[in-house]
């Protein structure tokens, strides 16, 4: 049984300030929920607050990301923003002309960053 106490600290948390859902969170970088789940929760780049009746982030944990996605981008990323395919960009990271700048891994596969910049002078050089 939950007592008073209890709930009343589980409301003060629920409705605080603090905590971001992960549906907001997603929608403020331009993710899907899935996408925000693998390249953030499952990569633990971030830690998902499980309250039962929603999934949250901390607000901290938000800013994290949003700085590191001001220098960073995914290759899905690269490959939306630069307009050339996907095998292109995967080509020139094999062929060294593009450096993958951070990998995260997921129970699923690896999520690779590049370095912003270095995609725009890359692509300003062909």
């Amino acid at each position: 049984m939950i007592d008073k106490k209890s709930f009343n600290e589980y409301l003060r948390f629920f409705h605080s300030d603090q905590i971001v859902p992960i549906e907001d969170a997603a929608l403020l970088i331009s993710e899907s929920k899935n996408e925000f789940y693998m390249r953030w929760i499952q990569t633990g780049f971030v830690t998902q607050i499980d309250l039962v009746l929603d999934k949250f982030i901390s607000k901290d944990d938000l800013d994290l990301i949003q700085q590191f996605k001001k220098t960073y981008i995914t290759v899905t990323e690269a490959v939306s923003t630069t307009k050339k395919n996907k095998s292109y960009i995967v080509n020139s990271i094999r062929l060294g002309k593009l450096k993958v700048a951070r990998t995260f891994k997921t129970k699923s596969g690896t999520v690779r960053f590049l370095d912003k910049s270095e995609v725009k002078t890359y692509l300003k050089d062909l």
